[in-house]
């Protein structure tokens, strides 16, 4: 398992002159989940997570941009951003997990340009994502861009911080199984998988397949992405739904 994305934070600060053993003041976006897996549990340096602006709210096409609390007012050598890339002077790097910038079908305009000069600019140290799969859609989402080099020589795969233990593979293939039990979590039902738990489920029971299927979500079905735009097109998943609880 790869170290997470903002345990590198004193390898980043060496190369820029600090010292190795150095004490390093980190600041970190504070978001509802993604930096309880994108920060170490143990370490020597003092990060200090504080909320951000959600310029989402304020003008859309900025959605993929943050300036963070600066107060109290207090000096940092590093900032960690993930997904909202931070504006100011302060040395950054940042973690996404899909795009980056994130810019939502507005690839081709200024606050793109903006955003992405900023990951371009010396205080980007590191562009960092979670996956080879994010690497990949990030490098071609700037495919024609002229400084893609530049980019790609900040970027650095370091997957979430979790721990994945050593136990012995539970199922074994020859043998027998008398029930598949299947979960489904999250809150956006659509865009992650909720429609195909859903059918699995209907196709189970119809072939007559010892499947379970648990869904725990709030069934959130709003466009993005990937998600139809019609709202009928959910209508079979959620009446089916109604009549399972």
């Amino acid at each position: 398992m790869q170290r997470p994305s903002i345990a590198m934070a004193a390898s980043v600060a060496h190369m820029d002159g600090f010292s190795a053993n150095r004490s390093l003041q980190i600041l970190a976006v504070q978001d509802r989940y993604n930096t309880g897996f994108n920060t170490p549990r143990v370490t020597r340096h003092h990060i200090e997570r504080r909320k951000f602006v959600p310029f989402n709210k304020i003008y859309k096409p900025l959605a993929g941009a943050t300036l963070v609390n600066p107060w109290p007012l207090r000096r940092f050598d590093l900032l960690h951003a993930f997904n909202r890339v931070p504006l100011g002077p302060t040395p950054f790097v940042i973690g996404f997990g899909t795009h980056m910038p994130r810019a939502f079908g507005r690839e081709q305009g200024a606050a793109f340009e903006t955003l992405t000069s900023q990951l371009l600019s010396s205080p980007c140290c590191r562009i960092i994502p979670m996956s080879q799969a994010a690497q990949k859609t990030f490098l071609a989402q700037h495919h024609d861009n002229p400084r893609l080099e530049e980019l790609r020589a900040k970027t650095v795969v370091r997957l979430p911080n979790i721990i994945l233990p050593d136990m012995q593979d539970w199922l074994d293939p020859d043998g027998k199984m008398d029930e598949l039990r299947v979960l489904f979590a999250g809150g956006n039902f659509a865009r992650k998988g909720g429609c195909v738990g859903v059918k699995l489920a209907e196709k189970a029971r119809a072939a007559g397949l010892p499947i379970h299927v648990t869904v725990a979500s709030i069934l959130d079905c709003a466009a993005r992405w990937t998600d139809p735009s019609r709202p009928e097109f959910f209508e079979p998943y959620s009446s089916c739904w109604m009549r399972r609880t």
